[in-house]
């Protein structure tokens, strides 16, 4: 986004099963119950807010995440992550 303003991702994209890399700006990373990224092995979040769960469950699983990157990012403490392959986590000013 080319302002400051953050936006919500919509719903449909914690759907996609076959997303390898995730790469976002300036969002509010609000997760659906249910959310797993069973593909997912890099993501990365720049100036967003990680809001958590919408529902109830705590945690996001990411089977074979590797690589973690958050710049700039607030509340990252929201949310659970379970991550059993990480490899590499990168956490700068958030």
């Amino acid at each position: 986004m080319a302002n400051d303003e953050k936006y919500v991702l919509p719903d449909s994209i914690f759907t996609y099963a076959t997303l390898t890399h995730l790469k976002l700006s300036r969002c509010i990373f609000m997760l659906p119950d249910g959310t797993r990224f069973p593909n997912l092995i890099s993501l990365q979040l720049e100036h967003s807010k990680i809001a958590g769960h919408r529902g109830s469950e705590d945690d996001l699983k990411l089977p074979i995440l590797e690589t973690l990157e958050l710049r700039f990012c607030v509340d990252v403490d929201s949310v659970y992550l379970v991550c059993p392959k990480l490899e590499n986590m990168s956490i700068i000013s958030s």
